[in-house]
């Protein structure tokens, strides 16, 4: 179990086997992460503030990161998670099946190789999620939490999804927008409310419900 402590430029930090406390300071830092009760810490210990730079992790185990780091990637094969932190942040799944989750604010996932979940924000409004490579075919998976839309877990029925910008039924729905690549929750249906969109796509993708899991 290792502290290390980096300077005031662009640091490589790793502590390797065991639980190690990260330190990165100043400057564009890159920690490597192999127990998923490691630490890379970013905020000054002074002002509670950023360090400063764009950092990242490159883990190989499910990590979460803390505040102040811009970027996760997971590394290896195996099917492990990687979590973000309140910021925008930009997750890179590796080739195994993982599961990729922003956490909040504006996130960018990769998810790259296999069968991927793509795990979105409750839909505040600001923390829509753009998502690089998603692809059904490949069985990737759009993962909501039923806490944020009222909805039971497991597979998403028929009758809360629908194919356009406008929602149609008396009841809460995802729509899916094509011609602006724009996932959608609207909360009334058909009602007054407006709908929130909650990810976008870089690729013209096909959803349909079955592309869904409710956690």
């Amino acid at each position: 179990d290792d502290t290390l402590l980096g300077g005031l430029g662009a640091d490589k930090l790793d502590g390797g086997d065991g639980v190690d406390l990260m330190y990165g300071g100043d400057g564009n830092d890159v920690y490597t992460v192999r127990d998923p009760a490691d630490r890379a810490v970013e905020t000054d210990p002074g002002t509670g503030l950023d360090s400063g730079g764009t950092d990242t992790v490159n883990a190989s185990v499910s990590f979460t990161i803390e505040p102040f780091i811009e970027t996760l990637k997971l590394t290896g094969t195996a099917a492990i998670a990687g979590t973000g932190n309140d910021a925008g942040n930009r997750i890179i799944g590796n080739s195994g099946a993982n599961t990729l989750a922003g956490a909040g604010g504006q996130d960018t996932l990769t998810g790259g190789g296999s069968d991927d979940t793509f795990v979105l924000d409750a839909p505040t409004g600001t923390s829509a999620d753009r998502i690089t490579d998603f692809s059904a075919s490949q069985g990737d998976r759009i993962g909501v939490h039923g806490s944020d839309c009222g909805l039971a877990a497991g597979t998403l029925d028929p009758d809360w999804f629908e194919s356009g910008a406008t929602a149609t039924r008396p009841h809460a729905e995802f729509l899916y927008d094509a011609a602006a690549r724009a996932l959608l929750w609207d909360p009334d249906g058909a009602g007054a409310a407006d709908a929130t969109t909650i990810a976008t796509f870089t690729t013209a993708v096909g959803l349909s419900h079955t592309d869904f899991v409710v956690l």
